[in-house]
């Protein structure tokens, strides 16, 4: 049974996936060298060397290794390394899926940069109209006072109302704070994922979409990986979509593996595009059917990538334009509304 133990960065797995590599290109042994190599690093780069080499010298093998460490390994890491060992050929697979994470880390940093814009301008809106605000219109409520203005006039009414907008504003910078929080957890969430389930991807806008894309991305792109590495398709639908740890995703690649078993090539995922499914059910050679699933995924990736880029360059954009927009209005209102009714109330008062 695997163990629990602490998730890894994904820094830190590429670092040490980029060190196995360097060792299984000249063929030395993994167990004493990554051991001797782990003493030169430090933090959890380090604890995770060691730990892969104790179980290393204990005499497991290397896919066991990274099995029995559980979740400090992701499962599309724990996938590839499966089937390259499998097909003996461990460096290829270990370089392909450094170069695999590597494309989902950079989405995920384009993203999630973007996404940081809005979150400030959220928490600054809720601070200013919570504070400043709230203040002038207690000021210009004293005004009105003093000029024996009726509670019933539409003077302190209008601003009666706005005060009550006060728990709007402060719920904005708890608000804002949240997806600070959220995007700051994603960072250095340790997981070659984008993005994952859950409500992060319905609170940063846009996330629904290019988390999407980006799974299916990684799906297609992981089939052809394990496909290439010779692994069984039943298997390789089941290892692609686990490592996403989708839920829906996860149980519909289940089903899709069943029915390959079965003999049903002909059922696959809209997603999929013609020349695979006729690839998949032409039981034509592995590489062509990689290579084909290789450049599904990268028009997945592609798509992915344009989203983050509009993301990137429209939102901080368009949330100006929203948020700042509306607090702009509701602070011209605040303002304005009130104090020209004090301005009326004063030039018709008589001398």
């Amino acid at each position: 049974m695997a163990s629990t133990r602490p998730s890894y960065r994904l820094e830190d797995i590429l670092a040490l996936n980029a060190e196995i590599i360097s060792l299984s290109r000249v063929e030395l042994p993994l167990d004493p060298h990554l051991g001797r190599m782990s003493k030169d690093l430090t933090g959890r780069l380090r604890r995770l060397g060691e730990d892969l080499s104790e179980r290393l010298s204990a005499g497991q093998s290397l896919e066991d290794a990274i099995e029995e460490l559980g979740t400090g390994f992701p499962p599309m890491y724990r996938a590839v390394v499966t089937a390259g060992i499998r097909s003996g050929r461990l460096t290829s697979a270990l370089e392909d899926i450094a170069a695999t994470a590597r494309r989902v880390q950079k989405m995920r940093i384009s993203y999630l940069t973007a996404s940081v814009y809005p979150a400030i301008l959220l928490i600054l809106a809720g601070i200013f109209g919570a504070t400043v605000g709230m203040e002038q219109l207690r000021m210009m409520r004293e005004i009105c006072i003093n000029s024996f203005l009726p509670e019933t006039s539409f003077i302190i009414r209008s601003i009666d109302f706005f005060s009550a907008l006060k728990p709007l504003f402060i719920a904005l910078i708890p608000f804002g704070g949240l997806l600070l929080f959220c995007i700051a957890l994603l960072q250095v969430w340790p997981s070659f994922l984008f993005l994952g389930d859950g409500f992060v991807t319905w609170l940063l806008p846009g996330a629904k979409k290019v988390a999407r894309n980006c799974q299916w991305a990684m799906v297609f792109d992981l089939m052809g990986l394990l496909i290439r590495h010779r692994c069984p398709l039943p298997e390789a639908v089941r290892l692609a979509t686990e490592a996403t740890c989708n839920r829906r995703m996860t149980v519909s690649g289940r089903l899709w593996a069943n029915r390959i078993e079965m003999g049903d090539l002909k059922t696959s995922p809209a997603e999929l595009n013609p020349l695979s499914r006729w690839l998949l059910a032409s039981h034509l050679e592995p590489d062509a059917l990689a290579d084909s699933l290789t450049l599904t995924g990268e028009r997945y990736y592609s798509q992915a990538r344009r989203q983050g880029l509009w993301i990137q360059n429209q939102l901080p954009i368009y949330a100006t334009l929203v948020i700042g927009g509306f607090v702009v209005v509701l602070y011209a209102l605040m303002l304005f509304v009130p104090w020209i009714g004090i301005l009326r109330h004063v030039l018709v008062l008589p001398i």
